[in-house]
């Protein structure tokens, strides 16, 4: 949005609040030289901030803070929910890993074992411990035909595998 303002010379970029238009101060300064440089005024919708006045300047500088301030709080709440509720056994989402699947719990999800995959995550383990490389064990894997959900193994997927804690704990 602030390159389409700085190429097409657009009047105003309206926005909801302070909050909506950056996650903070410094990226919420760069953004504003760069729209204020190609002639286009920051206007919010939630709050009356006349910014070409000292205090608009101050005030906006204060909600500015503000939002970037409640962001990193929010950041932090939300890790240590994350945090805890992996420890509680339950999934955050995201990709499932390879030798598990996706189960209800009540409202929320955990990890089970896929038995069909499990066989091929403790053979690639195996290998490793018994001193194969992990291009050894791609190419092994892709040689017998054992696809990883469908698609060929590489090197990486492997190195990913064996560095995860989800299977090492």
């Amino acid at each position: 949005a602030i390159s389409y303002c700085d190429d097409h010379k657009i009047d105003y970029f309206i926005c909801w609040s302070t909050s909506r238009f950056a996650r903070n101060k410094l990226d919420a300064a760069s953004y504003k030289k760069i729209l204020s440089q190609s002639g286009t005024k920051v206007v919010y919708v939630s709050v009356n901030i006349d910014s070409d006045t000292d205090e608009g300047w101050f005030s906006e500088a204060i909600f500015e803070i503000m939002d970037e301030h409640l962001s990193r709080q929010i950041s932090k709440d939300t890790r240590r929910s994350m945090i805890k509720n992996a420890h509680d056994g339950y999934w955050n989402g995201g990709r499932v890993p390879f030798g598990y699947s996706v189960v209800e719990d009540g409202k929320r999800k955990r990890l089970a074992i896929c038995d069909v995959e499990a066989v091929i995550v403790r053979d690639v383990f195996n290998a490793y411990v018994s001193g194969e490389g992990c291009k050894s064990i791609t190419v092994s894997l892709n040689s017998k035909g054992i696809t990883n959900r469908g698609k060929i193994w590489n090197k990486s997927q492997i190195i990913r595998m064996l560095k995860n804690p989800i299977y090492t704990g």
